[in-house]
């Protein structure tokens, strides 16, 4: 899909005037972009009458790669704990730790390495 550069540079530009500093994440950047009032942001720009629908599909989107990165176990924390040897990332560090053999290979667990994702 492609995004008018004139849309997301008002949508950036606003955000600074507010003094609301950076987008924490891209996600939150296409949010802000769908949810700017396009009249007062660009008004020579013209939205295909399937925008709605384009709106819907990305927030469906977002909100699936927000699930994804939810603990598989108590779903309430952010997936933060790669286990060792295997490496796969499915659950929060506190459930990590109680956890012997890995949810997803159950292959023993050596150790759980706390993983930062930016």
């Amino acid at each position: 899909m492609d995004i008018p550069k004139d849309l997301v540079e008002s949508c950036v530009k606003k955000r600074l005037e507010e003094n609301q500093g950076e987008f924490a994440s891209i996600e939150s950047l296409m949010e802000a972009v769908f949810s700017m009032n396009v009249t007062e942001s660009a008004p020579s720009l013209k939205i295909a009458s399937s925008a709605t629908t384009t709106r819907e599909k990305l927030a469906e989107e977002i909100q699936k790669l927000r699930d994804e990165r939810l603990c598989k176990i108590c779903m309430e924390e952010d997936a933060c704990a790669t286990f060792v040897p295997c490496g796969h990332l499915a659950c929060c560090f506190e459930c990590g730790l109680a956890l012997e053999v890995c949810l997803i290979c159950r292959s023993r667990i050596q150790s759980c390495v706390r993983t930062y994702i930016s």
